[in-house]
């Protein structure tokens, strides 16, 4: 059986609305697992009680940026995949739901990485007070409260850079080299 180059166009395009869709239902499994993520270690805390538990909990916004990292993969991929198909509208001439998205953009385009990024770093920011007090409490705050606060910071610019790309910081990273997600 011989297909045309039609057919091979249709299943391709199906294919990849296909991944669209895979891909958005994805999201909702990215902020269960961020819920996870966040009770597991609020469990290892409870247990590990209040003197090892802080330190534990500085571990939870490494996690999250790896978390990241696949989030904005996933939406590097979808955005791809919808300016492929709307590449494929334009050459067969047909006005899709890509084309029209092009004419008619949404005012709340992106919210949903917005959301899950100030999600991220307001779990971080949780962490690095707890973080810190226990560090003051220990007597270690000469010492300690610089590495945890520089960690705990470079580790949210990397979950910005990481979730949504370069441009959340714009010109800053791009004087200084540092480079996000390619877009």
């Amino acid at each position: 059986m011989t297909m045309t180059a039609d057919e091979l166009a249709q299943l391709e395009v199906a294919d990849l609305r296909q991944e669209e869709r895979d891909r958005m239902t994805a999201r909702l499994q990215f902020w269960q697992l961020y819920f996870a993520l966040a009770s597991v270690f609020a469990v290892a805390f409870g247990v590990a009680g209040l003197r090892v538990g802080p330190y534990l909990l500085a571990v939870l916004p490494i996690f999250q940026a790896f978390l990241a990292r696949y989030i904005g993969h996933s939406e590097a991929v979808l955005k791809q995949i919808r300016k492929y198909l709307y590449v494929v509208e334009q050459r067969v001439g047909h006005e899709g739901y890509e084309t029209y998205v092009r004419k008619m953009p949404r005012p709340s385009h992106g919210s949903y990485l917005s959301a899950l990024r100030d999600a991220f770093l307001v779990t971080d920011v949780l962490v690095l007070a707890v973080t810190g007090v226990r560090v003051v409490l220990d007597g270690l705050a000469t010492v300690g409260l610089p590495i945890v606060s520089g960690e705990l910071v470079a580790v949210m610019a990397i979950t910005c850079i990481w979730i949504n790309g370069k441009q959340v910081f714009g010109l800053v990273f791009n004087l200084v080299g540092l480079e996000g997600t390619s877009r």
